[in-house]
């Protein structure tokens, strides 16, 4: 399975970046979840590098891209596969292929609540450490849609500081300000005190979006209580199974109760979260 779904994946990928030498890297997990009368759903669980690599090494990354556009691939893929196998008949084949509701789904991508941003508004990114992952996909994604970000980045030091050339790339050099515990890179210091100072000097902001270790959260949530601003969080949790069972992934909320950030996350406001039990 994981290595026909490379096979498939990588000429597309190929025809994206119009280079022939480019592979991107690939990990499967299948999973069979449910029986087959009564909860049916099997599905697949994928993390696909963003761009692919040439056998200098070298991290081609990928333009964006519209997931409905893999979702007719993988559909088409799999039905040819069962055709093949005679386990569909040509005249259901056929049928399936022309139904509307093809019962094939991806998600592709960060879900970040941006579509209510109005011309004119600023948002701020906080990143700490490895919790820049879905802020390059904000990043690019505000930058195509026009909108103002201005990058906060913490780290131990220049090293952990990653994707720095991305980052600006899409906000501008200008908008990027990075802080290490050494002082190798930026200011000495938290990346919370950068954004701190940057609010009590008048910056505003309509909502900030971040992602990094719990004590960055948590005197990021104090700050923005404080000041006002609205933020959104996506949570680093332990997420196992992706339905809400294991119970890995759930934190505290501000009504008593623990929810799965598989389910209700992984993207909460910081007034969803009682930081005081966390």
């Amino acid at each position: 399975m994981r290595e026909g779904s490379l096979r498939k994946i990588v000429p597309s990928v190929r025809a994206i970046l119009d280079r022939h030498d480019a592979t991107p890297g690939l990990v499967v997990s299948i999973q069979t979840f449910g029986s087959y009368a009564a909860n049916f759903h099997p599905h697949v669980h994928a993390l696909v590098t963003d761009g692919a690599f040439n056998k200098e090494g070298e991290c081609l990354q990928l333009p964006y891209f519209d997931a409905r556009f893999v979702e007719e691939v993988f559909r088409r893929r799999v039905l040819e596969r069962l055709h093949q196998a005679s386990r569909l008949s040509e005249g259901f084949h056929r049928s399936l292929l022309g139904r509307v509701h093809s019962g094939f789904s991806v998600h592709g991508e960060q879900s970040v609540p941006t579509d209510d941003l109005k011309a004119g508004d600023r948002v701020a990114l906080v990143a700490g450490g490895i919790g820049l992952a879905p802020l390059v996909l904000l990043a690019r994604t505000l930058a195509a849609r026009g909108f103002a970000a201005d990058l906060y980045y913490g780290g131990r030091n220049e090293t952990d500081v990653l994707k720095r050339a991305d980052f600006e790339r899409f906000l501008g050099p200008h908008r990027c300000r990075y802080a290490t515990d050494d002082g190798s890179l930026g200011r000495r210091g938290l990346v919370t005190d950068l954004l701190a100072q940057a609010l009590e000097g008048g910056t505003a902001y309509r909502r900030v979006f971040a992602c990094g270790p719990l004590p960055m959260f948590r005197t990021l949530a104090a700050l923005l209580e404080k000041t006002g601003v609205e933020g959104s969080f996506a949570m680093e949790s332990e997420m196992a199974c992706g339905f809400g069972v294991c119970l890995g992934c759930v934190a505290p909320t501000t009504d008593g109760r623990f929810a799965t950030m598989c389910k209700e996350g992984p993207c909460v406001p910081p007034t969803f979260i009682d930081w005081k039990r966390i």
